[in-house]
């Protein structure tokens, strides 16, 4: 019995399509898909070529040479593969070396794969750099290896911008806790009594006690008046003494901040100036205006500002409308989808994703994907990769306030949060995030708002059905159906 049921499963497996039937496995052969590709294996010194050994036989020359990684060594190259006939190149991406080879390569009409060496570094025999460069030509001749992502050259200006944004911010936190190590050291308790010591009254003290004085009510009365805590609350918080390393430390530090933040200013009016030199997308909703300069200002949608955070972009360009116009939709309308992220998510991943067939292997790519390891029929594990992408962290940064709020997917964090735990409640929301992106920028955010508003209902409406059902099991005296009609006209 047991077997007729493994052997029934098996059929129904073979019905959906889900495993091959064995001719169709039999009458799968390797072919050659790009004969005449090459592979390189890039270093910081040198780089190893390998072309196809027929042609290398053909043209007299070795299968595998060396060039320098300098510009001429990169045209020297290029060269050598035109005359070889080479039009398909994979290449390792091996930290930054890859960048300017490939544009060469790009520039003469090279395709060029630059492929993950998690995916092929299985090599066989003793690992050397003129295995790898073989081993990369033979897999990429038969079309086993996959290119990365790589966005277009303007989203990549852009990232390099917003990635040097994210170390500026880290390195301002650094200084910050510096700031609040020495104070702390010197008995001057100033993060007790203001939430922030980099606000109007922190630094107003701390530019005080630099400035040589002691007199703790005196510095007390620079308090803001919006601050919570009064002048007495304060001059007790700063009874403290006056180290002379810990207030070298201290001005060491707020010097170091000060000249971060100045950074800061200026790297934001440089991303805003690449982001508005992008060209307009076409709109996918009707309230984008693609010319923002035409038209009567008066009838033009006016968005609510947000509240500016301390990482914001200090600029005076309203960021939602400019970011409608170069995404063509509005994304900062749907829930946990700030300026920030959608900024970092437009810097990482770009505007066109068609790269991606669907939303599933978006996700995949950005790690927030379960990764099944499956062997003898036994789920082994499903564990999402430890990938550090930006766009994932983003992603995942705006969830712990997002489950804050009435939104739909808070609901979803505290249901997951429940059996799974924060982290992977954390993940799953990260996701749901991600696939609205993708959809956003496929179909618009009109699309996505009817998928969240049907889920809704959906949601509304099993709830009501288990409440009668459980009702009914209870014997409680319910008008089921004046209940049930109630449930149908408000999911209606």
């Amino acid at each position: 019995m047991q077997r007729d049921g493994k052997i029934k499963k098996f059929d129904e497996a073979l019905r959906k399509g889900l495993v091959n039937t064995v001719e169709d496995v039999e009458s799968y052969k390797l072919s050659i898909c790009h004969p005449n590709s090459a592979g390189i294996d890039i270093g910081s010194r040198e780089n190893y070529v390998a072309i196809p050994p027929s042609v290398a036989k053909e043209l007299g020359v070795s299968v595998v040479r060396t060039f320098p990684t300098t510009s001429s060594g990169h045209y020297e190259c290029v060269e050598y593969l035109v005359d070889c006939g080479v039009t398909h190149v994979a290449m390792e991406s091996t930290g930054h070396y890859w960048q300017t080879l490939r544009n060469a390569l790009e520039q003469h009409g090279i395709e060029v794969e630059v492929v993950n060496p998690r995916h092929f570094r299985m090599v066989p025999g003793k690992k050397t750099d003129v295995q790898d460069c073989q081993w990369l030509q033979l897999l990429h001749m038969y079309g086993l290896l996959k290119g990365s992502f790589i966005p277009d050259e303007e989203i990549q200006m852009l990232r390099t911008l917003n990635r040097m944004r994210r170390k500026i911010i880290e390195e301002i936190t650094k200084q910050v806790n510096r700031m609040q190590k020495a104070l702390v050291g010197m008995n001057i308790m100033l993060g007790n009594v203001v939430s922030d010591v980099t606000g109007k009254t922190g630094m107003a003290i701390i530019c005080a006690i630099l400035d040589g004085e002691r007199d703790p009510f005196k510095l007390a009365e620079l308090r803001d008046g919006r601050c919570k805590r009064s002048e007495a609350e304060i001059a007790e918080a700063l009874n403290g003494n006056g180290r002379k390393d810990l207030m070298f430390e201290l001005a060491f530090a707020k010097e170091n901040y000060e000249h971060q933040m100045a950074c800061l200013e200026i790297l934001d009016k440089e991303i805003v100036k690449m982001v508005e030199s992008l060209p307009d997308a076409k709109p996918l909703d009707e309230d984008v205006d693609p010319d923002p300069k035409g038209g009567d200002e008066a009838q033009k949608k006016k968005t609510d500002r947000r509240r500016a955070g301390k990482n914001s972009l200090r600029t005076d360009v309203n960021m939602e409308d400019l970011l409608a116009r170069k995404t063509g939709t509005r994304i900062t309308d749907l829930d946990g989808f700030g300026v920030s992220t959608v900024l970092t998510l437009l810097c990482e991943v770009g505007r066109d994703l068609s790269r991606f067939p669907d939303a599933a292997h978006f996700v995949a790519y950005l790690g927030l994907a379960p990764r099944n390891k499956i062997t003898g029929g036994v789920l082994l594990s499903s564990k999402t990769d430890r990938n550090k992408h930006p766009a994932a962290i983003a992603l995942k940064s705006v969830v712990p306030s997002l489950s804050l709020t009435d939104a739909p997917l808070a609901s979803f964090y505290h249901s997951v949060r429940g059996r799974s735990g924060t982290g992977k409640a954390i993940t799953a929301v990260a996701r749901k995030l991600a696939i609205q992106y993708y959809m956003a920028l496929s179909y618009g955010v009109a699309y996505v708002k009817k998928g969240e508003q049907l889920r809704k209902e959906n949601s509304e409406k099993r709830k009501l059905a288990k409440f009668l059902a459980t009702a009914q099991k209870l014997n409680i005296p319910i008008d089921y159906e004046k209940m049930q009609n109630c449930c149908d006209a408000f999911v209606q």
